[in-house]
């Protein structure tokens, strides 16, 4: 007998965050809800890849699982956790979000909590708005502080560590970044942390990994070439009249000059 007792959505009390994994390499591939037994769900995605040709067209989860069926195969499902059913969209966007980070090749299409399967201009302005100013509760900080310990306590690293940004990324964020000031408090307090503070020096194991990981690497630009640039640079501002300070840099130049 199932432990998860029947329930509509009107009757609902409790959801269960779900995964379907691969049983050929035992890799997660999907993350759900459900208000029913484990069973009942993995029953109703099999119905949809035998059955609904329509959903298979858009749906990716439906697409997989399509594949394993014709292997002769089916997913298999866990349980990752019950919570409250008020809850389930909250928790069913952080283990979205989790999972993904730690490098699983999800089918959801979305990042959880809404079941919608694709994304309008007028949905993201929605969800934008209907997300802003909200906060965190504490029981889902306190998960994924533990989450994310554990993760690196188990030798994880973030997802983005060793990945260059792409020259689209880059010209995204310049563009992003143009045009943008702060004001003279911002820029006193940016360098605060820092002021008045000798910076540490290695230690010789950190010397020794810093000189391998360097090793047979080419130099982007050859310190002629850097002195050639910045030249250029300096040349430039003074044909413009930018070469002078603000009256933000004098004052922070300043205070640095006292607290030495």
């Amino acid at each position: 007998m199932s432990k998860f007792r029947a329930q509509t959505l009107e009757t609902a009390t409790v959801a269960h965050m779900y995964g379907l994994t691969d049983p050929r390499t035992d890799e997660l591939r999907y993350v759900g809800f459900t208000i029913n037994s484990l069973e009942d769900r993995l029953r109703g995605h099999l119905g949809d890849a035998r059955k609904d040709k329509e959903k298979k067209k858009k749906r990716h989860v439906i697409s997989w699982i399509t594949q394993l069926l014709r292997f002769g195969s089916k997913p298999e499902i866990f349980l990752i956790e019950t919570v409250p059913f008020e809850e389930w969209k909250e928790s069913e966007i952080f283990w979205v979000a989790y999972f993904k980070s730690l490098g699983c090749r999800l089918t959801n299409l979305t990042q959880g909590g809404d079941g919608v399967v694709g994304w309008t201009e007028e949905m993201k302005r929605r969800v934008s708005k209907a997300h802003l100013g909200v906060k965190r509760s504490v029981r889902t900080k306190e998960k994924q502080s533990q989450l994310k310990k554990q993760f690196y306590e188990e030798g994880g690293r973030p997802w983005n560590v060793g990945i260059a940004p792409s020259a689209c990324t880059k010209e995204k964020i310049r563009i992003a970044n143009l045009g943008k000031t702060y004001s003279d408090e911002v820029n006193l307090t940016k360098g605060s942390g820092w002021r008045g503070k000798k910076r540490g020096t290695m230690s010789e194991e950190q010397r020794n990994k810093v000189s391998q990981a360097k090793k047979g690497k080419k130099l982007r630009m050859t310190q002629e070439q850097i002195q050639v640039r910045n030249a250029k640079a300096w040349a430039t501002r003074r044909a413009n009249g930018t070469d002078k300070h603000t009256e933000a840099t004098k004052l922070k130049i300043s205070l640095t000059k006292r607290s030495k």
